[in-house]
């Protein structure tokens, strides 16, 4: 018997989280997203208050302007916040599509010594089916 491999996902290639960089001082804080997409790297960066209620937010944001880098549609983060099930953290994140009335949601397991992944992973999950039909 003979068998082949082949990728499943030629024309619907997703984005992978390069990395999540995170800065701030007294009055501010600045997050980072470098996504790899299509053989290139996107970066994304939204800044704001240094409130650490307020960076999944600013991680939600940046990993969306790293979307519209690429040429993707742009959306608009909401909320991100976090919620137990299972005794497990989930992140999620919930993204306005100026195409659609209701909002896109997406969840992403939180990693126990990353949280700013988990919110850009939960970013990318929201979208994901959307950017591949623009």
């Amino acid at each position: 018997m003979t068998a082949s491999i082949s990728s499943i996902r030629t024309d619907t290639q997703r984005s992978a989280i390069d990395r999540v960089d995170e800065s701030t001082s007294d009055d501010s804080a600045t997050v980072t997203v470098v996504l790899h997409w299509d053989g290139s790297d996107h970066v994304g960066e939204a800044s704001g208050p240094p409130a650490a209620s307020i960076r999944p937010l600013l991680v939600a944001r940046a990993t969306l302007d790293a979307l519209t880098s690429a040429g993707r549609r742009e959306f608009e983060a909401i909320e991100a916040s976090v919620t137990e099930t299972a005794s497990v953290s989930i992140a999620l994140v919930a993204v306005s599509d100026p195409v659609l009335a209701n909002p896109l949601i997406g969840t992403a397991v939180m990693p126990d010594d990353n949280a700013q992944l988990g919110f850009a992973r939960a970013t990318l999950d929201a979208v994901n089916r959307r950017i591949e039909v623009q």
